[in-house]
């Protein structure tokens, strides 16, 4: 007889994948320690929006980026409460995201790879799909981030692997665990909003309108509360990170509405780090391997399960062309590229069917080629986030957290303007007036109204005026700078006294911070202070001080 192979034998793809996984996390990890002076750091100040907010929940009872009021600051409804929880378990610990993140990841693999094996998946075709999503998500800079993205990749492919199971029964099975993931995708970030809303159209076009209905009311939820929540704190129903930060829909005309609509079909234009490619790189591999998959070995129509998940993800893909416009180190997008590669392996598995292949190796090299050449600027952006990574979190380092680092030791609970909110709120009790207008509803009134673009001085004097501002660190490159003269249109009485310059900068709004003294009899005071922590400060920063008008 026999004898049935091992666990890990049986498992070997998975196995492997998770040692590859963690041998890249680990040599990403030591990188970024040996860029910070041996502290770890995040790749993203946003990072440290949701962990103030979190903070501030446990210490305080507030949900905000201050302890003093209410802020609608996060596109996520349910990381900072998660933070929180675990927060009040194990104190407030920069770490503990990383943790969540990797815990998150570890099960998403595991769902991956339950979903490719199911559909009898060859072992090694099993792992190269779990490395091209390793590498093509990509997972370390979204580990190192310090935000959702993980847990909310791992809700996206939850939601949409049920929703399949769901869809492709001939009878509805239990509709329970359809509604809470829903909900669950939604409440992650706004973004699950575009998977339900997916699935609820391809559920009213299977004929299952109660379920449809049960679904969207469900996705609708976590988001209506924390509406009518916020709207009764005196803010907008929407978080302004996702008025801030959404791409926008213009419909004052014809032109401009065609332009929107044409959003899923503009052309890859730029490969960066910062502006990603957009979706068409994993859809143009998805209809390859349907087309491979039609001349091999037909599907059993709209509902076979190998098919449903490439329609998914193709509508998911076009509502999120149409919401987000850019893309920050793969955060927004991280979602849709697994998604993209589940739905890859799930058409892709019987595919690998060399015997069918052979009748149709023209149709098999075609596809190959098309599919390596979409995946070119992908994967050389993936790789490029990857390998600046730790210089971001050294960016993150030598800035914001400096600037944390100087409000803790000097105005700890001051009155300060800034445009980079992240650190020196988790780091501080300060009373922010946020000039961005994620954390402060008068900067976010006047971005509306056109008051920025009308007078950016005379908004800046009303803004600061009204909430006692004693400081502002402000990038002047954000404020109509003029390098003719070397000065930013500020109000007239804000006495310029230092800039912090950092090299090689990739991820923070500026290379170049200048601190004010908004008040001009606190000028000499904060000349003192920043003369006394530029001894601090790490190596590569240039300090210029700037002596007294």
């Amino acid at each position: 007889m026999r004898e049935r192979p091992g666990f890990v034998q049986r498992h070997s793809s998975l196995i492997a994948a998770f040692g590859i996984a963690a041998a890249g996390a680990a040599v990403v990890f030591l990188l970024i320690l040996r860029e910070t002076g041996g502290r770890f750091i995040y790749n993203l100040d946003d990072a440290y929006i949701h962990l103030a907010i979190a903070k501030h929940i446990v210490q305080n009872g507030v949900w905000g980026v201050t302890p003093y009021e209410f802020s609608s600051s996060s596109s996520s409804i349910l990381w900072p409460v998660l933070l929180a929880a675990v927060f009040k378990i194990f104190g407030v610990r920069e770490i503990l995201p990383l943790g969540i993140a990797v815990a998150a990841s570890a099960i998403l693999m595991t769902i991956l790879y339950r979903e490719w094996t199911q559909r009898e998946s060859h072992p090694g075709w099993t792992l190269a799909l779990l490395i091209g999503w390793i590498l093509f998500l990509p997972l370390w800079p979204i580990l190192f981030n310090g935000m959702e993205t993980m847990l909310q990749a791992l809700t996206a492919v939850a939601l949409g692997a049920v929703a399949v199971h769901y869809l492709a029964a001939e009878k509805p099975g239990r509709l329970l665990p359809l509604c809470l993931l829903g909900a669950l995708a939604s409440a992650v970030r706004y973004e699950g909003c575009f998977i339900a809303a997916s699935v609820c159209v391809l559920l009213a076009f299977r004929g299952r309108w109660k379920a449809a209905i049960l679904v969207g009311l469900s996705a609708a939820l976590p988001v209506v509360l924390y509406g009518i929540y916020s709207l009764g704190q005196g803010w907008s129903f929407l978080p302004n990170s996702v008025l801030v930060k959404h791409s926008g829909i213009d419909t004052t005309s014809l032109a401009a509405l065609w332009g929107v609509l044409a959003r899923p079909f503009q052309p890859i234009m730029n490969i960066g780090v910062l502006q990603l490619p957009v979706w068409q790189s994993l859809a143009v591999i998805v209809l390859m391997m349907l087309l491979l998959r039609a001349r091999t070995v037909p599907l059993r129509g709209l509902w076979d399960d190998r098919l449903l998940p490439a329609v998914l993800f193709l509508m998911v893909a076009v509502l999120h062309s149409l919401g987000i416009a850019s893309d920050w180190f793969f955060r927004y997008q991280a979602y849709l590229n697994t998604l993209g590669i589940w739905a890859i392996g799930c058409v892709g598995i019987p595919v690998v069917d060399w015997a069918a292949l052979r009748h149709h190796a023209a149709s098999a090299i075609t596809a190959a080629c098309a599919a390596i050449l979409v995946a070119v600027p992908l994967g050389s952006s993936a790789v490029q986030a990857i390998w600046e990574t730790p210089l971001a979190s050294r960016n993150i380092w030598q800035q914001q957290y400096q600037m944390g680092l100087f409000l803790r030791e000097y105005y700890p609970q001051g009155r300060v303007a800034a445009n980079d909110i992240g650190a020196i709120d988790f780091l501080n009790d300060i009373h922010l007036m946020d000039l961005t207008g994620l954390a402060s509803r008068s900067a976010m009134r006047a971005e509306i109204d056109g008051s920025w673009h009308r007078d950016v001085a005379g908004t800046l004097d009303a803004l600061t005026s009204a909430e006692g501002v004693q400081i502002a660190v402000i990038y002047d490159n954000w404020f109509d700078y003029n390098p003719a003269t070397g000065r930013a249109a500020v109000p007239a009485q804000w006495e310029r006294v230092a800039a912090w310059t950092i090299p090689d900068n990739i991820v923070c709004g500026g290379a170049t911070v200048t601190w004010y003294a908004v008040v001009p009899e606190g000028a000499n005071a904060l000349r003192s202070a920043l003369e006394h922590f530029s001894a601090s400060l790490p190596a590569g920063v240039t300090v210029q001080q700037y002596p007294l008008p």
